[in-house]
């Protein structure tokens, strides 16, 4: 999908795909290549395909996606292959991976932690101080003391 000047937008298959790499690491931390991926892909499973194919994929180029390739691309993430293959169940894997990768953090992994262990009061407390706080961080507006 395209718009404007012939520029790619996310589609939900780049979406997923581009949080799938941003989840799995590499043993020294750094973001797996499509290149990478793909030759993953060609020594792993029945079905392999080109780091250029990938690259459309997962910058929204292209879409069309065999079940083959979908199952392989599986493979490496470690996912169903559903998360890939079926557009609806991409958008709710998106939210899932999201919020893993917003755990990676531990500030964020803390504040979840102590959050299940608040009353509903307290958590609802804790909640409306973020939003404050987040809508602040967009508006640029750091001149309110903090609390």
């Amino acid at each position: 999908m395209t718009v404007g000047k012939g520029e790619p937008t996310e589609t939900p298959l780049a979406g997923i795909l581009n949080r799938l790499l941003d989840l799995k690491r590499r043993d020294d931390g750094k973001v797996y290549s499509d290149r990478q991926v793909a030759e993953w892909c060609q020594e792993n499973c029945e079905t392999g395909f080109s780091h250029t194919y990938f690259w459309m994929l997962r910058t929204g180029r292209r879409e069309n996606l065999l079940t083959a390739h979908a199952h392989a691309i599986a493979a490496f993430f470690d996912v169903d292959a559903e998360w890939i293959t079926t557009p609806n169940k991409a958008v709710r894997a998106i939210t899932q991976l999201d919020l893993a990768i917003a755990l990676r953090d531990s500030n964020v992994k803390d504040l979840a932690l102590r959050g299940s262990e608040l009353s509903s009061e307290g958590l609802a407390a804790v909640l409306a101080y973020a939003d404050e706080v987040h809508q602040r961080e967009q508006t640029g507006d750091e001149s309110q003391s903090e609390r």
